[in-house]
């Protein structure tokens, strides 16, 4: 089984997408656009998020495929088909805090957050969109 981590799936799509890093600012999914009353991120800029996000994910990646020979603690968040797991809110976790050190005025919207009541507030700031594991039920299952 393929365990996917969205935020390296993304990255990498993105880099495959783009081998010239040319419409990074136009694809660049897991990051909104650059603010407009503030400084305007460059395509550096962008490029260095990119690879930060790929650095943090794939240390991320260590904890979920140690977590998946391990007995996993589930829950339900809204339905049977609708899981998370200790791991899924230990790499979100992991994640942002990765992330707002790094990048104190970026914003983020967390799958796991958002399911604990966590309010989104939508801004024109960079904002990232996590999904610690994508194919929670799968990772749960095997």
């Amino acid at each position: 089984m393929k365990l996917s981590f969205s935020l390296l799936v993304l990255a990498w799509r993105l880099r495959s997408l783009l081998p010239d890093g040319s419409s990074l600012k136009k694809l660049c999914i897991g990051v909104a656009p650059p603010p407009r009353q503030h400084r305007s991120l460059t395509m550096a800029d962008w490029t260095d998020c990119l690879n930060f996000g790929i650095s943090i994910a794939k240390q991320a990646s260590k904890v979920v495929l140690t977590a998946f020979q391990q007995e996993k603690e589930v829950k339900l968040k809204s339905s049977p088909a609708d899981l998370v797991t200790e791991t899924d809110q230990r790499v979100e976790t992991i994640i942002l805090s990765a992330i707002r050190s790094q990048y104190p005025q970026h914003r983020f919207i967390g799958e796991e957050s958002v399911a604990a009541g966590e309010r989104v507030e939508l801004t024109d700031l960079p904002t990232w969109i996590i999904d610690p594991i994508d194919g929670t039920v799968n990772f749960v299952h095997r």
